[in-house]
C-alpha cells in the first residue's frame, strides 16, 4: 500500500477540542477518571468513531474499544492510550496517542483502504491513577496483574468506589468486550522528558520504561543530651540519613 498522509490541521483541531472538555483556568486539564469530564471525554470520542461507521464497545473495567475492519480477520493493530489525565495535567498526554489512532483511521476511511489486520483503538480507564490507586488499574486487570474484584473495590478520596464510578458514567460494560488477542500495540506518546530536545531529534522509540518502586525506610538514632554528648559518641537519625540520601543517585547511573 502506498503511503498516505494524515491531515495535520485536523489532528490539532480535534486535540485542541478534547483539551476543553476540564480545561482550568491555569490552562491545565483535570479529567479524573469516571468523572463527569471523562465520561464527556469518552463520548465525544466516541461520536468521533462512530461517524467514521467503527464499532465502539466498552468492557466490564469501562476500557472503550473501536473496532475499523481489516481485510482479514486476524488479531487487530491495537492503537490507543488514555483521556484521563492528572490534576491541571498536559492536553497531549495520553489524548495524543488516542486521537493520533483515530486520526490514522480518517485517513483509511477517506482514501476508502483497508489494512489486512483490522485497527482497533483502546482508551483505557483509570491509567493515571490520579483518582483510583494505582495507576494503570484497568489494563493492569487485563494483564492480569489484578483481579478485577480488586479494582472494583478501589476507593477515591470520597471514598466511592472504581464500581460506582463505572455504574454513574455508564461506563460499565461486559467483559465479554475485553481485549483478548492483539497482533501488535502501538502508543504515541508525547516525550515527557529532554532527551529527544536535547539530541534535536523529531521522535524516538521507546525501548524501556521506568519501573516505579516506593520504599519506606525507617533510621532510627539515639537520643542523648545535646550540649555534653561528644560527636564520637552520637548516633544521630537525621546525620545517617543524608549519607544515605546522598548515596541514592549514584544507584540510578549507568
Amino acid at each position: 500500500m502506498e503511503a498516505i498522509d494524515i491531515n495535520p490541521l485536523r489532528l490539532t483541531e480535534s486535540l485542541r477540542e478534547m483539551s476543553m472538555i476540564g480545561k482550568s483556568e491555569n490552562g491545565g486539564i483535570s479529567r479524573l477518571a469516571l468523572t463527569d469530564e471523562d465520561r464527556r471525554a469518552r463520548l465525544l470520542f466516541k461520536s468521533w468513531c462512530e461517524e467514521l461507521g467503527m464499532d465502539v464497545r466498552v468492557d466490564d473495567l469501562g476500557n472503550m474499544y473501536a473496532a475499523y475492519e481489516g481485510l482479514k480477520d486476524e488479531p487487530p493493530i491495537l492503537i490507543g492510550s488514555h483521556l484521563d489525565t492528572v490534576e491541571n495535567g498536559g492536553a497531549y498526554d495520553g489524548a495524543y496517542g488516542l486521537i493520533a489512532g483515530l486520526e490514522a483511521v480518517r485517513v483509511l476511511v477517506e482514501s476508502g483502504k483497508r489494512l489486512t489486520r483490522p485497527v482497533e483503538l483502546v482508551n483505557f480507564t483509570n491509567e493515571e491513577g490520579a483518582r483510583f490507586e494505582p495507576s494503570m488499574l484497568a489494563s493492569g486487570v487485563l494483564a492480569g496483574r489484578y483481579a478485577k474484584e480488586e479494582a472494583y473495590a478501589k476507593t477515591d478520596r470520597a471514598g466511592i468506589s472504581f464500581l460506582k464510578a463505572l455504574e454513574d458514567t455508564g461506563f460499565k460494560g461486559e467483559q465479554e468486550n475485553r481485549i483478548r488477542h492483539a497482533s501488535c500495540y502501538i502508543e504515541l506518546h508525547v516525550e515527557q522528558g529532554p532527551v529527544l530536545e536535547r539530541s534535536r531529534r523529531q521522535i524516538g522509540i521507546v525501548e524501556g520504561v521506568a519501573g516505579l518502586t516506593c520504599v519506606e525506610i525507617a533510621i532510627k538514632g539515639t537520643a542523648n543530651h545535646a550540649g555534653t554528648t561528644p560527636m564520637l559518641m552520637r548516633y544521630d537519625a537525621l546525620v545517617t540519613a543524608s549519607n544515605v540520601i546522598s548515596r541514592i543517585p549514584a544507584l540510578a547511573l549507568p
